[in-house]
């Protein structure tokens, strides 16, 4: 929704917490009691310092023989664990008789890109320091190949082709609160919407009823006058 905000000072907080939390009293405490009183016991910590070291060493030998992949010709080593933080642009949506249009609210959009998917669409795009990304799951499906995505008035528009040519209830089978229908659009989408044939149809056939139903009355009207 855009309201977060960066902490640039959270990680000198956690360092003065990490400072703050040491316990120099107890690590003093703990190098007295380790102190040997005699000659015999240095030679002997010596001794077992030495054979822990010569153990360790081996050990972390061992580790690293272990824990190194092996390198599969020139393919690089990929020593990113940072996950790429992410956000959900505002999208606006309508639709005709063989088409889905979504308006992205973004701008100075730069490095978009956009895949489409029988049932789903992914659209990614840096905007400065920003990073966007929609993974919307569709209601119905869609044509792959006749699917677009251009830049017009400095705004990406995603247009996709419906597989059939039907009214969608909605563009996503679970509700997002960053997409919405675009109510300026309304007037077209009812226009060329199959519902509204429909109720014209309905409309219509009840026109012709009460014709009939007038005329038949007319009829008995005559008849009743004429006898």
């Amino acid at each position: 929704m855009g309201m977060g905000i960066d902490n640039s000072e959270h990680i000198e907080q956690l360092k003065k917490l990490y400072k703050g939390a040491e316990m120099p009293a107890f690590e003093e405490s703990l190098s007295q009691t380790l102190t040997p009183s005699s000659a015999e016991d240095v030679a002997c910590l010596h001794s077992t310092e030495s054979g822990r070291g010569a153990d360790s060493e081996t050990n972390s030998e061992n580790q690293k023989h272990e824990t190194l992949p092996e390198n599969t010709g020139d393919a690089p080593i990929n020593k990113t664990t940072k996950p790429l933080k992410s956000f959900h642009p505002q999208i606006k949506w309508f639709q005709k008789d063989d088409v889905v249009v979504l308006k992205i609210r973004i701008r100075n959009v730069k490095d978009y890109k956009c895949n489409y998917f029988r049932d789903r669409v992914i659209f990614s795009a840096w905007v400065g320091e920003k990073f966007y990304l929609a993974d919307m799951e569709l209601q119905a499906n869609i044509i792959q190949d006749d699917c677009k995505c251009i830049i017009k008035n400095d705004e990406p528009i995603i247009t996709l082709a419906k597989e059939r040519r039907e009214s969608w209830c909605s563009l996503l089978k679970q509700r997002n609160p960053n997409v919405a229908f675009d109510f300026d659009h309304w007037e077209e989408c009812e226009e060329e919407s199959h519902f509204s044939k429909v109720v014209n149809s309905k409309s219509l056939s009840c026109k012709v009823a009460e014709v009939i139903e007038n005329s038949d009355q007319t009829s008995e009207d005559d008849e009743t006058e004429s006898e």
